[in-house]
């Protein structure tokens, strides 16, 4: 976690892994992020790429997110870059979003650039919705820049809980400026995503 009134700077000059190895009555309450946690002011690289495989059986109560999570306001546009993301799922019951990329939680001004997004989910029980891009809001008003390279999503089994959603792409609430376009503050590579099995709601191929 980095907090405070300057602009701190957080490298990682590789890869990152997170390996979890759930089991039948464990519970995960936290968030679970596979680049950083940043407050305020502060800037975060990953030059490589974050890797997160989740197995077994356990329940998570925190959003699981790819890239950074940016948890409080922010000001002067800090910035976060992840190299590639690639999530493995195959198995657990998880309550909140699963985020290809960034989560941007506050309100404020950021940037926020993905590389190319990898998940493939094969189990599990998803009561919340699940994304390939990144999320934005609620609480995310002022301006964002939000970019994600190329997004390859492919299932093989899980469930979704009804009235979830199932997004290809990135996810905008709340207000503030957020447009499409080469020029705008939403950009996005290619998006694929194939489902051959599972129960799954609301399918959506784009943002």
């Amino acid at each position: 976690t980095w907090y405070g009134s300057g602009s701190p700077q957080a490298l990682i000059n590789g890869d990152t892994n997170v390996v979890i190895k759930g089991k039948e009555g464990v519970t995960f309450t936290g968030m679970i992020a596979g680049a950083s946690f940043t407050e305020h002011k502060a800037n975060s690289t990953v030059t490589g790429s974050t890797n997160i495989n989740i197995s077994g059986n356990s329940e998570y109560e925190g959003i699981i997110v790819g890239g950074t999570i940016f948890n409080k306001w922010v000001t002067d546009f800090p910035e976060t870059s992840v190299g590639a993301v690639n999530m493995q799922i195959s198995g657990g019951t998880f309550n909140e979003r699963i985020i290809g990329g960034d989560a941007l939680l506050p309100d404020g001004q950021m940037k926020s650039y993905v590389g190319d997004v990898s998940m493939t989910i094969s189990s599990g029980t998803f009561n919340a919705n699940v994304m390939g891009g990144s999320f934005k809001g609620p609480n995310g008003g002022g301006n964002q820049v939000i970019k994600v390279g190329s997004v390859n999503m492919v299932i093989s089994g899980g469930s979704m809980a009804a009235g979830k959603t199932l997004l290809g792409g990135s996810w905008l609430s709340g207000t503030g400026n957020a447009s499409l376009g080469n020029n705008g503050n939403l950009a996005m590579g290619d998006i694929n995503l194939t489902i051959t099995d599972g129960s799954w709601q609301n399918i959506l191929g784009g943002s």
